[in-house]
């Protein structure tokens, strides 16, 4: 029986819900793969049912230099998508570079906790988590300038700095205080 964290993740991985149980694979705590500079944020359910936090953008502005340059570079190349596919790629890469910020992850974990199959409706909410993540980021970098990122002439304009969310939009759940 494995014992360390990522022994067990890295095989419930790779197994079903199903397949995991009988074998009395527990579920691995996202808080034992923690960096031991873990910045807190806002919690996203992912794909193993479990909540894990992204660095929101409280977080990044208290963060190192280069992570609010990485995220300004990512929020730019959402913005500058011309194809919705492009648009969802840089969300995802905003969520993977925030999570990575927050967590010690391998390639295999980063496939267990965003794979869902193309039926599953948990992957439409996935995807919306991610886009309100990415459209706060962007409203809070906004806010802080004074200013709202150019829209004019994009396909899929981002963010819309004017559309309100509801608490908890983001996860299914509020923001930590």
């Amino acid at each position: 029986m494995p014992t360390s964290p990522r022994m067990m993740w890295t095989l419930r991985a790779r197994m079903t819900q199903r397949e995991a149980e009988p074998l009395g694979l527990p579920h691995p705590s996202e808080a034992s793969f923690r960096r031991p500079d873990f910045l807190g944020g806002l919690p996203v359910r992912l794909a193993d049912g479990g909540e894990w936090v992204l660095a929101g953008p409280r977080e990044v502005a208290q963060g190192e230099p280069a992570l609010r340059v990485a995220v300004v570079a990512l929020l730019g190349e959402i913005d500058e998508a011309e194809e919705e596919a492009d648009q969802l790629r840089g969300e995802l890469a905003l969520a993977i570079h925030l999570l990575a910020r927050n967590y010690d992850l391998e390639p295999a974990d980063y496939a267990g906790l965003l794979a869902f199959s193309p039926d599953d409706p948990r992957r439409a909410d996935l995807r919306e988590s991610f886009r309100a993540l990415a459209r706060r980021h962007a409203d809070e970098l906004g806010s802080r300038a004074g200013t709202c990122a150019p829209t004019k002439g994009r396909r899929f304009p981002f963010p819309p700095f004017h559309q309100r969310r509801t608490p908890g939009e983001v996860g299914r759940s509020q923001e930590p205080r």
